[in-house]
């Protein structure tokens, strides 16, 4: 279930979006099915019927109490939009997303990885050739808590002349597998395929150094991260 992990965040994220305890507490009883409706109560033998105590009038299930129950209708739309109530009211009974926050992973959008090729554009002069001298690399990401297949990384270059800046190289990260490390180490690689030399490439990446140090034939094993890209 996608949003199970966002909803279970840990106490950090919980601080970053403004989640109180109580909500958090509210979330975490809700997606582990921690509501007892009058169904439920009668299911279990703790009730002596299944009619909903406020209305005396239907089927006390948590999808009525939560979206149909006319003696809760004020305090729902406090709460919640229009047509958040009139979608919950047309999903059927099972559906997770309206009674448990729990969306199936298969109903989110699918989304193609970008292409294989070099996806990229050269900018403040506008030629390859400009690819010269002192060259930084970068590369950045966002990952999605509940949604890895949107994670999307980008690559950056900066072709400096002391503070002056001569132009700047950047695009997606091309392929399945989306990480700010892969990014990083691809900026490195398309400097190297495009640049001229001399060039002294300069990064803020540990992984990358280190990976010179250790050598090519490290860099490349099987069991090594991004070794598809070392081999570039």
């Amino acid at each position: 279930m996608a949003l199970l992990k966002l909803l279970l965040a840990p106490k950090q994220l919980a601080k970053k979006w403004h989640i109180g305890d109580q909500s958090r507490a509210a979330l975490r009883s809700t997606i582990i099915g921690g509501q007892w409706s009058q169904a439920r109560l009668n299911q279990y033998g703790y009730a002596s019927d299944g009619v909903c105590q406020y209305c005396l009038d239907c089927p006390g299930t948590l999808h009525h109490r939560l979206w149909c129950c006319p003696m809760l209708q004020q305090e729902r739309e406090e709460a919640v939009d229009s047509e958040v109530i009139q979608a919950a009211r047309a999903a059927p009974q099972s559906d997770l997303m309206f009674t448990r926050a729990l969306m199936p992973r298969d109903a989110l959008p699918r989304i193609s990885a970008p292409s294989m090729g070099d996806i990229w554009s050269f900018a403040h002069g506008g030629d390859t050739a400009a690819l010269t001298g002192d060259i930084y690399t970068d590369g950045s990401g966002l990952a999605p808590i509940c949604w890895p297949e949107a994670n999307r990384a980008g690559w950056g270059i900066a072709v400096m002349t002391g503070q002056t800046m001569r132009g700047i190289a950047y695009g997606l990260l091309p392929g399945h597998h989306q990480s700010v490390p892969r990014a990083e180490l691809y900026a490195v690689t398309q400097a190297l395929r495009h640049g001229t030399a001399p060039m002294h490439i300069r990064t803020d990446c540990l992984g990358i150094v280190e990976g010179l140090q250790h050598g090519r034939e490290w860099c490349i094993h099987s069991s090594r991260p991004n070794n598809d890209i070392w081999k570039l």
